[in-house]
């Protein structure tokens, strides 16, 4: 439907949030009342009803499937505008602004994210310096640092507080001040045994705090620590009131209070110390982290927040960039959100009143363990002046039933804030009638096991009586749960899909290269025992193809003979035992001088790759090692012939593969990572119980059953929802204590163990349900413990009928299955995530179109699957001469001159050694750089116009080609008048003509095609659209007889035609996931051209 049909369809309610486009605007939307819809239409309002462009429009929101889903409902109303509006989640947003405003970030200096390995280190290091008296050093035989870990957390805490550690450091010496002041008049009011006519000296002291001059807190966005303690207080001498019970003031005296040598003090008073010192560690760790070149997740807003509040400049420019801003999942905000928010909305221009609204929902704030503060709700209420109040309390989503149970539940929640905005009207009424009439049914089971059976008969009987199993989800509390669920459902052949979170180092083939590695290391490192109790395990590891019988006879003849594994397998009788063995020595010794990536991919059996995912990457590179032994891994789990034969194992093992090996490559970020820099990282993980998670879906088909969390499930719906396990411990038990609390006045401290916040999160799950909701738990653990039903579904504890159990051995069978069972699985099922919100760069076009590399099917493997491999020494190169480019653009831009040749070919210098090549692949690589670098700066220094666009991403200006959705990074861009010449900078063989011969037919043939995609680009952008380009070039950095050839391209709206025509029909066959077969075509220039023309034609 169009936006008209649409508008016509909203209630009053809806209609005023959209309608209300100036202003702040605060959306209360309950579940299921449309708070989707009326953004994408809020947007489609504002483009109709005013001239702002797409790009003018900020929407903001917390998850990449939310974004996704909001782009594409938006592209149902505007259609092609709709990817050029700005939707970001918060990170991506401040991303995207590091991105283009570098000069306002880490001095342009190279800052990489700090993975949580090297986060220990740096903090390890710490505390060891730390001076034995410090009140944090205090350390565990066995565990190491007690509050090490504690510290981490507490940064990450105080980030998403927007708190720096300058800012929290004053607060506590400001609340020091403050508590010196109220502790005295605590002993002088506080009895030692609370009673009822104790009551009134507690009312004393209220009165006696709030006549005191309390200094200034040092900044606006935290409370004092006065009004905190008062506001406690206060609200529980209310409820004593209430309930005429003593009762609430000792469980408040208990908490806050504690009796010392001085008399009472307050709890927060006896923590100062830690709390000094965690500021001063706060301190060292930012400095250290900056000194390393580091900067951790929760930096990344913060440091956002800062360069707006102390750059008027760049604030300015985002604030004209955006007239309007949207936020999607208010509740969920943390403050240093917030102070991003306002500090995009703080222009004086706007009066008090920006164009902002913001939809949420204080009954469904879920991620307190993220910071979340429900009070932003309430703050953006009072910050704001005279903001629109809009409250959709009408649900389209669920049936009276479902909503009068989540109502019951929610109800029980002491915060909210229909107390603090008394206006907004909360309760939440079923007004779609064209659901199906449904149920609610309520289950008890003996055990785990019964109730996992239970789930999935009732499932299996479901889908038998013509419910789809898509239309079917069970949701818990913890994914464990779930994990354990999934036998059952496969013995009652129920197809799932579920986020896996499996820790990789757990994956059978990452285990694998572990112990290979651990291997390899012993033999390069001649002062260690070479670890030959790894041989028999390595020997068996099914890539190798050995029989059990060969394994056994080495193992003998070593005993017999009294010669080492080795020894024994290199004189083997069996070939394939020789090679093995060379392989592994071979390894060790090149170990001592290659980084680990390189000894990863040989250990894999991977070959130098022809084709790259690199924008970078336009040199040939053969494979020198053709006749060295391949190791078997790669061929034996990672053949097409695998793939085939199952898909759901290849996509798995890869997916964990590529985490492992991903996960590498940012450790050390700009170092070079050893061998034994990978093992201590391995270490560290499993020493400190760090997991890797891969959390890439699992999939089995496209009509299976939804497992998920009631965190995930947040924005979803489903016709039939399993809410299980609803025990007391596992929905509304005690959270673990906190070692290093902070004080009441810093909410920093996530509470997602509170009572509210597990309410929040069961009316979530509830929610989720269309018309039919289960709701089961279980009565007693496998030890025989008794298990309460949670306290929130007290009062339906009559509805609960058993469940009649089955058979206990078939179910004990079961829970000993293995999880990933082989179900038959679903080829799109299982591909289809790789192309939610695909976007297609000239490079994965390029990839797709060339046959002699593979085509269609080698674009599957290396940019689709992307099959993890070390870079190429071209790739390496390409990118180092493109950032150091980059860089004299950016230094001229910001300084007004060129930089140093030294600080250019150290910049080179530096992407190269990020590189992790060989060290005489290294050093060729730099001086090839030095050389080409101070030649160009001495050739062209003076031709360099710094209004130039380096390094533009268009990633989110959302281009189209039809259907087609294009990306991509153009190297230069130069303007002028309404005219624009793109460049492509190249780094391989330099081509003055397009008339060659051979090979290089296909690879100019495809860097025209890169310059007109160019084209498309810049027209198509929301930035950029208005200017016409009528140039490419090619612009070769290896020099030729001390010059540069620039190769120009001029542009042929024929070609462009054709372009259009090829982009289009690849794209499509990508998003279906048609691979065809190009086997028929010769494999040269004309086969290309052939298979173009074919799929032009449609006989593709």
């Amino acid at each position: 439907m169009k936006f008209e049909e649409r508008y016509k369809k909203l209630n009053p309610e809806q209609k005023k949030a959209v309608d209300t486009i100036d202003g702040p605007v605060l959306v209360v939307a309950g579940p299921g009342s449309g708070k989707t819809e009326i953004l994408s239409m809020r947007v489609a309002q504002i483009l109709k009803e005013t001239d702002t462009a797409p790009g003018s429009i900020l929407c903001l929101t917390f998850t990449d499937s939310a974004s996704i889903n909001m782009r594409e409902r938006l592209a149902g109303l505007i259609g092609v505008q709709a990817y050029r509006v700005g939707i970001y989640t918060f990170h991506s947003f401040c991303t995207e602004v590091i991105g283009r405003y570098p000069e306002y970030f880490f001095g342009h200096a190279d800052f990489h994210p700090a993975d949580e390995v090297t986060r220990r280190e740096i903090l390890q290091t710490l505390f060891t310096e730390m001076s034995y008296d410090n009140p944090l050093r205090s350390e565990h035989p066995e565990q190491g640092f007690v509050f090490l870990a504690g510290a981490l957390s507490s940064f990450s805490d105080l980030k998403r507080a927007g708190l720096t550690p300058k800012e929290f450091q004053s607060i506590i010496v400001h609340n020091e001040q403050v508590m010196q002041m109220i502790n005295p008049l605590l002993s002088l009011h506080i009895p030692e045994r609370i009673s009822k006519k104790e009551i009134e000296r507690f009312n004393d002291l209220v009165l006696e705090i709030k006549r005191m001059k309390v200094p200034p807190v040092p900044y606006e966005y935290v409370s004092s620590l006065v009004q905190s303690f008062l506001f406690g207080l206060e609200t529980v001498l209310a409820e004593v009131i209430e309930t005429n019970s003593t009762t609430p003031l000792s469980e408040w005296k208990r908490k806050e209070i504690e009796k010392t040598e001085e008399g009472f003090v307050l709890k927060d008073y006896t923590r100062l110390d830690r709390m000094k010192a965690l500021g001063n560690l706060y301190e060292s760790y930012q400095k250290a982290l900056f000194d390393a070149g580091y900067f951790d997740f929760d930096d990344m807003i913060l440091e956002v927040v800062k360069a707006l509040e102390t750059n008027d400049v760049l604030r300015q420019m985002l604030e004209e960039r955006f007239q309007y801003i949207l936020v999607d999942e208010f509740q969920d905000t943390n403050d240093a959100q917030m102070r991003l928010l306002y500090a995009l909305t703080s222009s004086e221009v706007h009066e008090g009143r920006p164009n902002i609204m913001a939809v949420g929902d204080d009954d469904q704030s879920i991620y307190r363990f993220q910071g979340a503060e429900v009070a932003n709700m309430f703050s953006f209420a009072t910050r704001f002046k005279n903001p629109t109040l809009v409250s959709l309390s009408k649900n389209y989503r669920s049936t009276a039933d479902i909503l009068t149970i989540s109502e019951s539940v929610i109800s029980q929640s002491g915060k909210s804030l229909r107390t603090l905005l008394p206006q907004i009207e909360k309760k939440i009424v079923a007004a779609n009638t064209n659901l199906p009439k449904g149920q609610v049914h309520f289950k008890t089971c003996h055990t785990t096991l019964h109730e996992y059976d239970y789930i999935a008969k009732e499932i299996q009987t479901l889908h038998k009586g013509g419910v789809a199993f898509q239309d079917i989800a069970v949701i818990s509390r913890k994914h464990a749960s779930l994990r354990e669920l999934v036998p059952y459902l496969h013995a009652y052949q129920v197809p799932v899909q579920y986020e896996k979170r499996q820790n990789v180092f757990e994956d059978v083939i990452v285990r694998q290269l572990i112990t290979l590695l651990r291997f390899v290391y012993s033999v390069s490192h001649t002062q260690t025992t070479i670890r030959e109790d790894l041989l028999p395990e390595i020997l068996s590891f099914p890539f190798w193809g050995l029989s059990r019988e060969t394994v056994w006879g080495i193992s003998l003849s070593a005993q017999k003979q009294y010669l080492s594994w080795l020894e024994v397998m290199k004189s083997h009788d069996s070939h394939a035992v020789q090679q093995i063995a060379d392989f592994l020595i071979t390894l060790g010794v090149d170990a001592q001088s290659l980084p680990v990536e390189r000894i990863i991919d040989r250990l894999i059996g991977g070959e130098i790759a022809s084709v790259t995912d690199s924008e970078y990457s336009d040199e040939e590179e053969k494979n020198e090692n053709i006749n060295e032994y391949q190791s078997p891994l790669r061929t034996y789990y990672f053949s097409g012939e695998s793939f085939v034969k199952n898909k759901a194992e290849y996509v798995s093992f890869l997916s964990a593969l590529k985490v492992f090996i991903e996960a590498l490559r940012e450790y050390k970020s700009g170092g070079v990572v050893s061998l034994a820099d990978a093992l201590r990282f391995v270490d560290v993980h499993e020493k400190a119980g760090i997991e890797l998670l891969d959390q890439s879906p699992y999939i089995e088909s496209e009509d299976a059953v939804t497992l998920l969390t009631s965190h995930k499930a947040k924005g979803l719906e489903f016709p039939v929802v399993f809410v299980m396990t609803l025990t007391d411990d596992m929905w509304s038990g005690k959270g673990v204590p906190d070692k290093l609390p902070f004080p009441k006045n810093i909410n920093a401290r996530p509470s997602a163990d509170s009572v509210d916040d597990k309410l929040r999160l069961l009316y979530v799950a509830l929610t989720r349900a269309q018309h039919t909701l289960y709701i089961t738990h279980y009565t007693e653990h496998a030890s025989g413990k008794k298990v309460l039903l949670s306290e929130f579904m007290n009062q339906y504890t009559d509805k609960f009928v058993a469940y009649e159990s089955g058979d206990v051995a078939h179910m004990l069978g079961i829970s000993h299955q293995i999880t990933d069972s082989a179900y038959s699985m679903d080829e799109k099922a299982i591909l289809a995530d790789l192309v939610k919100d695909y976007q297609m760069p000239v490079t994965h076009l390029n990839n797709f179109l060339n046959i002699t590399k593979g085509g269609p099917h080698l674009f599957l493997e290396q940019n689709l699957l992307r099959f993890p491999q070390a870079k190429t020494v071209a790739s390496v190169y390409g990118t180092a001469m493109h950032g150091a480019l980059e860089y004299v653009y950016t230094y001229y831009k910001r300084e007004g001159v060129l930089p140093e040749i030294s600080l250019v070919v150290a910049k080179a210098r530096q992407e190269i050694i990020a590189g992790r090549l060989s060290p005489s692949d290294t050093k060729v690589s730099v001086e090839r750089a030095e050389k080409a670098l101070a030649l160009y700066i001495k050739n062209h220094g003076n031709d360099i116009d710094p209004s130039d666009l380096v390094e533009t991403n268009f990633k989110n200006q959302g281009v189209m080609v039809g259907d087609a959705r294009i990306t991509g990074k153009i190297d230069k861009m130069h303007i002028e008048g309404d005219q624009v010449v793109v460049s492509d900078w190249k780094t391989g063989k330099p081509k003055d003509s397009w008339k060659v011969v051979g090979d290089e037919k296909i690879q100019l043939h495809g860097y025209a095609r890169q310059l007109l995609f160019y084209k498309l680009l810049v027209e198509g952008s929301s930035d950029f659209n208005a200017y016409q380009v009528e140039e490419g070039r090619l612009e070769f950095l290896e020099p030729v007889k001390n010059a540069f050839i620039t190769l120009p391209l001029p542009i042929s709206e024929d070609e462009v035609v054709r372009l259009k025509k090829l982009i289009e029909l690849v794209y499509k066959k990508i998003i279906n996931l048609d691979f065809p077969d190009v086997s028929k075509y010769s494999q040269d220039m004309n086969g290309c051209l052939e298979f173009e023309e074919d799929l032009i034609k449609g006989k593709v």
